[in-house]
């Protein structure tokens, strides 16, 4: 039981911190290269 606790202290934040920034890295790309298209289409009306 405590082997679980010392796990769950040091590894389980440390894989939420971790996903949390590929999934920010992820979504800036995905979305940035979107909206910049988007946003130049939308300025570029004549």
């Amino acid at each position: 039981m405590a082997m679980n606790a010392i796990i769950g202290t040091l590894f389980v934040p440390n894989f939420w911190e971790l996903m949390q920034t590929v999934q920010e890295k992820y979504l800036s790309r995905m979305f940035g290269g979107k909206s910049g298209k988007s946003g130049a289409t939308q300025g570029g009306e004549v």
